[in-house]
């Protein structure tokens, strides 16, 4: 009696419990829907690698058109027409990079020349620091023969790319830079017309208008000023080292115009490429130092006054995202993949504010804390400006209401 008792007020509190819901079981189209999704992904990412030789020259292209369109619209606006336009902006970029290059490799022959003297003298300098290195390799290698049993060694196993090197490669790549950049900018406008004509509703064609729209005026004119900005960065710092008494000057003021183009990592190399020659250049330690200093200081001052006051917080994106996508495409496409990276990610970005079904990647890229400056006008133009911008977009481009 007291165990039927006891097995009932057991069974009374076991049912106060909540019970168990049932297992939630995984749709089949939605699982296959993200099957197919990752190995598209895969099939990308392959792509991208082993089609480097065409993809590498015409993302180039892209971001490069972008940059440089808002020179050929000004030309435009002064009645130059579209081609001629075009081809003055890539004669002029051509020979801009022509005049970097004749002045840049020079030096960095020269540099490379001096790097065994410049080494010698950092290893003069840095010699107490040296000596307790040694000793500590000393003791090292020590260890390593007292545990050693007798391996055989291993064999190296060497995998390398076949990159399609060669000058024949180089100058395919450089001619098919050249030749889709002027196209890109040329046609344009036609393009624009026929993408946004292409689309099946009138909604969606308001759409494409505005996403078009953001591409020209925003992210152009953004990646336009940057460019500006690194170019003036690089100008101001190679004066001040030169001014310094810095060797090889111009060639840091190359480094840190290209390189701002990476956030965080550019201008970390160049100040430690800056800190190296100090060192192997200076014997006061107060010069040693001025020379990373003057850099750092530089940037800061470009980072904190100078881009926000021309162009503001727009634009931000995380930079969680920045490293994965300047290491990603750095793997895939080597230096020209790591300055494209930015761009590509602000371009993203602008999709997807725009597209919803691009949303999650435009949450992913953009700022991890706080709203940004452009979702903040996304938010309030949605009602009042929407359909008169993208109405004013597409007359432009020859689609009626």
């Amino acid at each position: 009696m007291n165990v039927v008792r006891i097995s009932k007020s057991m069974r009374d509190w076991f049912a106060g419990f909540p019970k168990p819901s049932p297992a939630k079981t995984i749709d089949p189209v939605t699982l296959t829907a993200w099957s197919a999704f990752g190995l598209f992904m895969l099939g990308l990412l392959a792509l991208m690698y082993y089609a480097h030789a065409v993809l590498v020259p015409a993302v180039a292209a892209a971001v490069t058109a972008i940059i440089v369109s808002p020179v050929a619209r000004w030309l435009e606006r002064r009645g130059i027409p579209s081609g001629l336009a075009a081809f003055l902006v890539i004669t002029g970029f051509v020979l801009s990079l022509g005049a970097i290059g004749a002045a840049v490799v020079p030096t960095a022959r020269s540099l490379g020349a001096q790097l065994p003297e410049m080494a010698a003298r950092i290893e003069f300098k840095l010699v107490d620091i040296r000596a307790t290195l040694k000793s500590l390799r000393e003791a090292r290698e020590k260890l390593n023969k007292a545990t050693e049993v007798g391996e055989s060694p291993k064999p190296k196993v060497e995998v390398s790319r076949d990159d399609g090197g060669g000058l024949a490669t180089f100058a395919f790549q450089l001619g098919f830079f050249a030749v889709l950049t002027y196209f890109l900018l040329a046609a344009r406008i036609d393009y624009k017309r026929r993408l946004i004509l292409a689309q099946p509703s009138h909604a969606e064609r308001l759409r494409t208008a505005r996403i078009l729209r953001d591409m020209g005026k925003r992210v152009s004119s953004y990646l336009f000023t940057v460019t500006m900005i690194n170019v003036g960065l690089g100008i101001v710092t190679a004066a001040s080292l030169a001014a310094m008494g810095m060797p090889y000057a111009v060639l840091l003021g190359f480094a840190i115009a290209l390189l701002n183009f990476l956030p965080y990592i550019g201008p970390i190399l160049v100040i430690a490429a800056t800190a190296v020659l100090s060192l192997a250049t200076f014997d006061d330690w107060g010069l040693v130092l001025a020379g990373p200093g003057i850099v750092l200081a530089l940037h800061l001052i470009e980072g904190q006054f100078v881009s926000p006051w021309l162009i503001g917080r727009r634009l931000e994106i995380s930079p969680v995202a920045v490293f994965v996508g300047i290491a990603v495409l750095g793997w895939m496409w080597g230096a020209v993949g790591a300055m494209v990276a930015v761009p590509l990610l602000i371009l993203l970005y602008t999709f997807g504010q725009r597209i919803p079904a691009l949303s999650p990647l435009a949450s992913m890229i953009g700022p991890t804390e706080g709203e940004s400056d452009d979702d903040k006008d996304a938010e309030e133009d949605a009602d009042a400006e929407e359909d008169a911008d993208g109405r004013n977009a597409a007359s432009q481009a020859g689609v009626r209401p």
